[in-house]
């Protein structure tokens, strides 16, 4: 975070930056790949396993310019705000079949991405030391995609989307938004 405080306006600067590395396998109490053998000739085997794997990078920042005292009869903000956010997921449900390599049951592998765009500018007026009027608005631009694929069953290929076996998806959606607030403090 950066605050710089100059004599027309304050400029602040909020930023962050994340990066995970979710891998989840649940197999439960009974969970084992081993076949049988004569000490245990009946392996109790889960149903179905569920593996997750996510990696989501996210980076947001702001930057905002505002009036150099908050004390004054007029006040006013104005400013601009990112937002991204990657994930690459891979996840899948599978039978063990008492070997090393259990049966596929169903695999999804997406790419997703969301990004937001936002500017907004307030300004505010004292008409009164205890009587205040305050206007707003704020612009967004939001877009959310998801490229990949998921298949049923067990299919040769690891991965489906070089490959474009399986049920391929690709969606994509925007929204834009204006917001506006009007206000009165007393």
């Amino acid at each position: 975070d950066f605050v710089y405080r100059a004599p027309l306006a304050t400029v602040t600067y909020l930023g962050g930056y994340d990066s995970l590395k979710w891998d989840s396998l649940n197999g439960g109490p009974n969970y084992i790949f081993a076949p049988a053998t004569t000490a245990a000739p009946n392996p109790a085997y889960q149903n179905r396993v569920y593996n997750q794997t996510e990696k989501p990078e996210t980076i947001n920042q702001e930057l905002r310019f505002t009036s150099p005292s908050q004390d004054s009869r007029l006040t006013w903000q104005a400013g601009i705000y990112y937002f991204r956010n990657k994930n690459a997921l891979d996840s899948f449900n599978f039978a063990p079949n008492g070997t090393q390599t259990p049966t596929p049951v169903i695999h999804f592998l997406y790419d997703v991405e969301i990004k937001s765009l936002a500017e907004m500018a307030q300004l505010s007026y004292k008409l009164t030391e205890s009587f205040k009027v305050t206007g707003g608005f704020r612009h967004n631009d939001d877009d959310k995609s998801r490229d990949g694929c998921f298949w049923a069953g067990p299919l040769s290929a690891p991965d489906c989307r070089p490959t474009n076996s399986g049920t391929q998806q690709h969606n994509r959606g925007s929204v834009k938004k204006d917001t506006y607030h009007v206000g009165l403090d007393w």
